[in-house]
């Protein structure tokens, strides 16, 4: 995956003295679906059929598909040069989408999700 939107293992520390870019919800499009990934009811059913609520939680769940195939592949097809220009042809619910894969990529710890003051949203 190209490094828009994400942050390799080597950049993982941030210093405050580097400036940080900050991206609103309000930037840029809000209802356009520029990007986007095209999946076909089979897909969908494999998910149903895999994760299905009777074994909630007892393997990864659904959320993280869902991560893969609508948002990383989006991201690796996508042909913005700056993240800036990828947040701002995101439409409104694919930005809560990737802030909430962000933030929980940064708090989670191998499973156990906790606060952390690290967090590059939270420096």
């Amino acid at each position: 995956m190209n490094d828009i939107l994400g942050i390799s293992n080597t950049q993982r520390v941030i210093h405050r003295d580097k400036k940080m870019t900050m991206y609103s919800l309000n930037e840029g499009n809000q209802t356009d679906l520029i990007y986007y990934a095209e999946v076909n009811q089979e897909w969908l059913n494999t998910l149903d059929h895999k994760y299905n609520w009777d074994n909630f939680n007892q393997f990864d769940n659904k959320l993280w598909e869902y991560m893969y195939k609508l948002f990383d592949d989006v991201v690796e097809k996508a042909d913005a040069k700056t993240n800036e220009e990828l947040w701002n042809n995101l439409n409104r619910c694919q930005k809560l989408f990737w802030s909430f894969l962000a933030f929980g990529g940064d708090t989670d710890n191998g499973g156990v999700f906790q606060q952390t003051s690290t967090c590059h949203f939270c420096t």
